[in-house]
């Protein structure tokens, strides 16, 4: 197999806005690197009236614990392929682990790729899962969840794929360039053939190259526009060709255009 280098690079946290602007409250955690992804993202809320959140395509897993005291729950959530609401209860509050791609449960059945665009309840993918739901109702503190989590998950999370693996360098080379890159890009600088690199993506990922990229430019695109840039500058940082491609884009992975994100989310 063809050894490959990382190169040095800085990535953002995957973000879904609606979590933070239809809950009480949110907070977040992130912990250190690893491919230049956040290797996992903490997030706490607490939910109100509404009894769904829309969510915006990532391409990570997460797992989301309800530590409401009677009746908790847990679902693992993988990305999905455009905004589409998932259900919660009301005034809840919620622990969540978001898990890049670079990054496999073991043991988990379904496996990290068959959850992509699909959910399940944790309890029917991890052992003993019902005992750890309720240590999650007890514990109050959110670095305390954080910490309890890492306990029980910890030894089971871990990186799939090294820096010098084919599938651990598309995802680097994906990432460093924000998403701004092209399958056949990828193909010239791997030597690989872009039905075999197709292939490999949907075979350890759930998600094609083509895809992934598209998503991480999307998601790169929103944190320009939350850090206040004008619309102009985004398009020319995330690599669009003008403004209909942005909001084309945007219709497609979040059923909004930059203008309605920067309206909605006041980042005027």
């Amino acid at each position: 197999m063809n050894e490959f280098q990382v190169s040095n690079g800085i990535f953002f946290p995957p973000f879904q806005p609606n979590l933070e602007i239809d809950t009480d409250y949110y907070i977040e955690h992130r912990t250190n690197s690893y491919l230049h992804q956040t290797s996992l993202l903490f997030y706490q809320f607490q939910s109100k009236e509404k009894e769904q959140i829309p969510v915006i395509p990532d391409g990570c897993v997460d797992i989301l614990f309800c530590c409401q005291s009677e009746n908790s729950y847990a679902t693992i959530y993988g990305s999905v392929y455009h905004e589409q609401p998932i259900t919660i209860r009301k005034n809840c509050e919620y622990f969540g682990v978001r898990i890049p791609p670079a990054y496999t449960i073991e043991g988990l059945k379904p496996s990290m790729k068959e959850i992509f665009n699909r959910n399940y309840p944790l309890a029917e993918t991890v052992p003993l899962m019902t005992f750890i739901e309720e240590l999650f109702v007890k514990e109050h503190d959110f670095q305390g969840k954080v910490k309890l989590f890492m306990d029980y998950f910890g030894p089971i999370i871990k990186p799939n794929y090294t820096s010098k693996s084919l599938i651990g360098h598309g995802l680097n080379h994906i990432y460093t360039k924000y998403g701004q890159t092209s399958i056949q890009e990828l193909a010239e600088e791997t030597g690989y053939s872009t039905r075999y690199l197709r292939k490999k993506f949907n075979d350890n990922i759930g998600i094609s190259p083509k895809l992934l990229s598209d998503i991480i430019r999307f998601q790169f695109a929103l944190r320009l526009l939350k850090n206040k840039y004008a619309i102009e500058d985004v398009i020319f940082e995330s690599g669009y060709y003008d403004q209909p491609h942005i909001i084309k884009e945007f219709k497609k992975f979040g059923s909004i255009t930059p203008q309605q994100f920067i309206n909605t989310f006041n980042c005027k």
